[in-house]
């Protein structure tokens, strides 16, 4: 009576060596790569051609047209109030120097705080320029902080 026997499959090359030996891809420098991110994220922006306003105390917020992580005005859209236009600027500005620029993030800042001097009302009773303002500028400020982590030239 014959037994049979198992076979273990015979490999010269043992495969934990093969991952250990794989030819890694060299990365592109940080900066190099935070526009290649910046480059699709704005590819994945959507316009909106309507007055909107929701989330307003989150930094999920959408506010007007051009106000908002992945949104902005359809082209030739007109800003719904004040604040909506500041961030029409802010989306022109990005678009020219990058998600990363520092001077972009701090213009819209300013163009928020003229806004809040004027003592205009925005076009929203659910989202008052009181609540939304802040938010924006807390994001604006979140931005500003990862840019500059981003960045090889930060101070810190």
């Amino acid at each position: 009576m014959r037994r049979r026997m198992r076979r273990e499959p015979r490999s010269s090359f043992p495969f934990p060596t093969l991952l250990f030996f794989r030819r890694r891809r060299r990365r592109p420098p940080l900066d190099l790569r935070t526009r290649r991110r910046a480059r699709e994220s704005q590819a994945q922006v959507r316009c909106s051609r309507s007055c909107i306003a929701e989330n307003c105390e989150s930094v999920g917020i959408r506010y007007g047209k051009y106000c908002g992580v992945g949104w902005s005005g359809c082209p030739g859209e007109k800003p719904c109030d004040d604040l909506d236009a500041c961030c029409k600027q802010h989306d022109e500005c990005v678009e020219k120097k990058g998600l990363m620029s520092v001077r972009c993030h701090e213009k819209f800042k300013n163009c928020i705080r003229r806004v809040k001097k004027s003592g205009k009302s925005g076009f929203s009773y659910e989202c008052p320029y009181e609540i939304a303002m802040p938010t924006m500028i807390q994001g604006m400020d979140m931005a500003i902080l990862f840019s500059q982590l981003g960045s090889h030239n930060a101070e810190l």
